[in-house]
């Protein structure tokens, strides 16, 4: 008979390795309840109440559009002068607005800003930044807060529209009659007793009178050309005056043809053409406002790109606005590098 201790000793070594396994101590599970207690009574205690330090967040700069405001976008300023949201215009360059009645308002920095009436407008039509010409002096200088009616062409500048305006009427008072017909009647007679008027056109000092005040009476708009003039709740313009100061540079309605220049900054941040002229004292070396649109925003493209040394041929038309010349580019090319330094 074989013998049994070494088997019983292995049976009870099995048997007793689970017993001693439950007595070891567990580790609690991480982050209890119990835990958390214990943490509280060994750390500080800290105020909820006290203002959390936000982080410094590196300042963003926002590039300004130069344009003819100075670096203000002209529908915020629209907003923040009428205290209410006022829709800007979406119109295509290149857009006729005809006969379109209205509103001026006149900003705190000297803008007119055209609101259409909501009624009568079309889609894409809204509020407008009146761009600078001779008809805008026109109509600043009759203008006493009366609504207006104009008609004019759109431009495009960052998103924003500009209307340069070609014509223009005020709108009469509805509480004002209309001026009375003093037409006489078919048949009358006139009052004079000897002299007619054909025969005091017949006299040489008449004629001679006549012929200085032609010479000298400002020029009178034709009624074929005025279709804004048919309007019966519009007042008639007055007769064409000679500008309240003079343009330096060239006169309005002057045509530029394949000119050289460069683009460069005026003191009051807006864009302007400097041509390249041997003879600084020369008119046509007089540097122009270029007027926003985008033929500005393509050579503002091109100045980003070569800075200092870009070079243009530009053509254009010239508009005139209380003694400042302006350039409205109609075609504009890029000149390659040259081996001028712009520096010297």
């Amino acid at each position: 008979m074989r013998p049994k201790g070494p088997l019983l000793i292995s049976i009870a070594a099995l048997t007793a390795t689970p017993a001693f396994a439950q007595s070891e101590p567990i580790d609690p599970e991480p982050g209890n309840e119990q835990q958390v207690e214990d943490a509280r009574t060994v750390l500080p205690r800290v105020g909820t109440d006290q203002t959390p330090v936000r982080p410094t967040q590196t300042p963003v700069s926002v590039p300004k559009q130069p344009g003819i405001t100075e670096g203000q976008d002209w529908l915020q300023i629209l907003n923040d002068t009428l205290e209410t949201e006022i829709g800007a215009s979406t119109l295509a360059e290149g857009s006729f607005v005809l006969g379109r009645q209205g509103d001026l308002v006149k900003t705190p920095g000297g803008l007119l800003i055209f609101v259409p009436d909501r009624d009568e407008r079309e889609p894409g039509e809204g509020a407008v930044l009146l761009m600078p010409c001779r008809t805008l002096e026109l109509l600043q200088n009759e203008w006493s807060g009366q609504r207006v009616l104009v008609s004019g062409e759109i431009f495009t500048y960052h998103n924003r529209n500009q209307l340069l305006i070609s014509d223009y009427r005020l709108v009469r008072d509805s509480d004002v009659p209309a001026e009375a017909d003093h037409t006489p009647e078919t048949g009358s007679e006139p009052t004079t007793g000897t002299e007619t008027p054909q025969t005091l056109e017949n006299d040489p000092e008449v004629r001679d009178l006549m012929r200085e005040l032609d010479r000298d009476r400002p020029t009178m708009l034709d009624d074929k050309d005025d279709p804004l003039g048919e309007e019966p709740s519009t007042l008639p313009r007055r007769a064409v005056s000679k500008p309240s100061v003079e343009s330096r540079g060239p006169e309005e309605g002057t045509l530029l043809l394949r000119r050289p220049a460069r683009l460069a900054r005026n003191a009051k941040g807006a864009w302007a053409v400097v041509f390249d002229n041997d003879d600084p004292l020369s008119e046509d070396s007089y540097p122009l406002v270029v007027l926003p649109c985008k033929s500005l925003m393509q050579m503002e493209n091109w100045a980003m790109q070569q800075g200092d040394s870009a070079r243009f041929v530009v053509s254009g038309r010239v508009y005139s606005y209380m003694g400042e010349a302006y350039l409205l580019p109609t075609l504009t090319q890029r000149l390659g590098p040259s081996d001028i330094n712009s520096i010297q």
